[in-house]
Formats: structure tokens, sequence, C-alpha cells
């Protein structure tokens, strides 16, 4: 709804215990004049409506006997009561809500109803109202001030804003564009001063690939020389074992060998039946001699016993012979330190050949024993060989693994490609820097 025909509608105004007036009612409609026998209470009515609308102070205008003084203005689509008073009673009642903490200020919802106020210069006035004992509407104030109000009515003021903010863009962007030109020149003198660079970062880059590939190659180098350091020792050890190759095994001899060993081995199997009967006879310089057969019985009795010293000389005799049996060494033993010694029997059989000594001197036995007893002489027969060969073997075929992966990395060295010019690896075409003569 149009607010300015809202005010044209007549307004139905009450007055109460507002200064001179205790309760007074009228009605304005279009140009109105209060007439009177005095002038008291004429220009209350205005004060009166004046600081209902504007919220004014009411300090020494409350009536007499009254605690706060009430103005109720209402028309077609609109209307307030407003009731203030010097004891804290300040609100206003619109539409049956009640606004009671307004302050000193004008009411928001009060000024949307069309009593709005307008801003001339630094100072604020309302069309609406003419105060009593001043000027008519602007006929006190300057032209400015007029052109401003005019301005502020016929919404002029977006336009002059709109002129004044786009003389201050325009001030800014002046300024924004001198200091880029003063920018733009400094940069020109800089790039200016690194445009000769351009070749010296094309050289860095390649530089700093060269550093990489030569970093690469310098650690397949290093790989390399770690290589042919254990290839060196690798070798240093194989020939200190070289003479081993020439070690002859007599595989020929083997077999005469093993026959040898065996007919040892018939041998002592019978030295040892020997050996238990020797054993046996440890006991005899415990055996009591008798003494001499007195009588023709005893004698025959003893030579019934001699009879069997026969056969005990006959195992004497073949004892002897024992003692010069040379038992053959094992050919090639130097070079089997595993093979069987045989010549550990030699002590033992010096031994036995003592015992026959002794044995074989002349001694008379009553008596044969009934038996020999059974005793076993352990002789231990070492038998294990170690073949060199196979050794040899297992360090030739080291040599040639070692020799193969020398081979590789030799090739690999050579696929380096290299500078024509500096001999040194490169990862790929570089410059070199030419002097004049």
């Amino acid at each position: 709804m149009d607010e300015t025909r809202l005010k044209r509608s007549p307004v139905k105004i009450r007055i109460q215990n507002y200064q001179s007036i205790e309760d007074a009612t009228l009605e304005v409609d279009g140009f109105c004049t209060i007439v009177g026998r005095t002038n008291i209470g004429k220009s209350a009515i205005m004060r009166a409506i004046s600081s209902a609308i504007l919220n004014d102070p009411v300090i020494g205008k409350v009536r007499k006997g009254s605690k706060f003084c009430t103005v109720d203005l209402s028309s077609k689509g609109w209307g307030f009561r407003w009731e203030k008073g010097d004891g804290g009673v300040n609100r206003y009642t619109i539409g049956g809500k009640v606004y009671d903490k307004i302050g000193q200020k004008q009411l928001d919802e009060v000024v949307r109803m069309g009593f709005g106020s307008v801003r001339i210069g630094d100072q604020e006035i309302q069309p609406w109202w003419a105060p009593q004992f001043n000027p008519l509407f602007l006929l006190d104030k300057s032209g400015p001030q007029v052109t401003d109000f005019i301005s502020e009515v016929s919404r002029l003021t977006v336009l002059q804003d709109a002129i004044v903010m786009a003389a201050r863009a325009k001030r800014k962007a002046t300024d924004e564009a001198k200091a880029k030109s003063d920018e733009s020149v400094s940069l020109r003198d800089k790039v200016s001063r690194v445009s000769g660079l351009d070749p010296l970062l094309k050289l860095q880059e390649d530089l700093d690939g060269q550093q990489e590939s030569i970093s690469e190659y310098e650690g397949r180098v290093a790989s390399g020389e770690r290589v042919q350091s254990k290839m060196a020792d690798a070798a240093s050890k194989i020939k200190a074992l070289s003479d081993v190759s020439r070690v002859s095994v007599p595989a020929d001899k083997v077999g005469d060998q093993v026959s040898a060993l065996s007919s040892m081995n018939a041998h002592w199997r019978g030295l040892e039946a020997s050996a238990h009967k020797i054993i046996s006879l440890r006991d005899i310089p415990k055996i009591h001699v008798p003494d001499p057969p007195s009588t023709e019985m005893e004698s025959l009795v003893a030579a019934g016993r001699l009879s069997y010293v026969g056969p005990l000389k006959l195992s004497v005799a073949a004892l002897e012979k024992i003692g010069a049996v040379k038992v053959p060494d094992p050919v090639g033993a130097e070079d089997y330190d595993r093979i069987l010694k045989a010549s550990e029997m030699k002590p033992q059989l010096a031994a036995l050949a003592f015992q026959v000594s002794v044995l074989s001197a002349p001694t008379r036995i009553p008596e044969a024993p009934d038996g020999f007893p059974e005793t076993t002489a352990g002789l231990a027969l070492a038998e294990g060989t170690v073949g060199a060969a196979a050794d040899v073997a297992s360090l030739e075929a080291r040599l040639s693994s070692l020799e193969l992966s020398l081979a590789a990395l030799d090739k690999e060295l050579e696929s380096i490609p290299s500078c024509p010019t500096c001999k040194r690896p490169v990862a790929g075409p570089h410059a070199h820097a030419v002097t004049g003569s």
C-alpha cells in the first residue's frame, strides 16, 4: 500500500497529560487550523505529536499529578500509542505488540510508517514537520543544503556517489598503471641482464646430465674393482694350490695294493691266533717245576707229559720265523696320508718276537696245559681315502666362473659410450669450449 496515500487519510489524535493538555482529541484531514481564545495549549499539541513520532525526552513536559503522558495516532492502515514519563515508563504499542526497550532513539517501526528523516549536509530534518517559530521548509537553508535535499529526494545522490566513486577508481587505476609502468621498466632491465644466461642454463643441464651419468658409471667401475680384487684373491689362492694338479693318482696300482693288503690281513689273522696262544703262556714263570721223578712210575708219567712238548716246539719255531717277516708298505703312501698304515704293527711284532725268544729257551715242562684260553687283542685297521682330485676339480670350476664374470664385466665396460674428444664416459652428446688461436 502506498505510504503517501496512507498519510493523506484522516488521522485521529488523542493527547493525555502532556503539559497543559489533560485529555484532548482531534482529527486532522488535509490542511487544518487550530484556533483558541489564547495561545495556551495550541503549541503543546504540536510538541506532543512530534515527541510521539521522534521519541523525544519529556522532562518537565508531563502534566503535574500524572506519572506519564500518552499520545495516540491512528489512521487507515497504521497507528501506534506512545507512553513516556519521568519514572521509567517508555514504550510503544503497535498492533497489540508492546515495545518497552527502545532507548531514546526513534523507533524503526514508526520510521517505516512514513516518518523518516532526511540528512542535508551534517543535519537531519523532518520534511513532515514544521516546528513553531521556524521559517518555512528549506527557506532558511543555504543553496548547497537545498541542492542536497533535492538530490536526496530525486535519487540524484546515487548518481553523485557513482561519479565520486568513478573519479576515485580512475585515480586509483592511474596510480596503479603508473606503478605497473615503473615495475615493467625495472623488469625489462632485469630481463636484459639475464638474457645471456640461456646458453649457460643449457650448459648446466648438460653438465648435470653428465654428472649423473658419471656417478652411475663410477658406481659400476667401483663394483668392477671390487670383483677384480676378489678375483685376484681367488687367483692367488688357486696359484698356491696349483701344485695339487700335478698329484698323480696311481689308479693302476690300487689293485696290487688291495691284494697286498688282503694277504697281509690273512697273515695278520694267523699272527693273531698265534698271539692268543702266546698270551696264554704269560703265566709260565709262575709254573712250579717238580723235582725229578724218583721212581719209574713217576718217570713214565713225566715222559707221557713230555709228549706234548714236540708240538709246542713246532709252534715256537713258527713264531721265530714270524719275527723276520717284513710287512711291505703300501705303494704311494706318501700321497695318501689316510691310507692304512701297516707299519704301526711292527712294534707289536717285535714284542711277539721277544716273547718267542724267551719261550725258545730249554725248559722242562712236566705237562702241557689242557687248553688255551681264547682272548682277543684288538688290531685297529683304519681305512679311509680322501681324493685330492675332487678338491682340484672344485677349484678349477670356481676359477672358470670367475673368468666368465670378468669377461662379462669387460664387455659391459667396453659398451659404455665415451666422448671422442675428452675420452670421458657420457650419457649423450655434450659441448666443449673452443678457444681461438
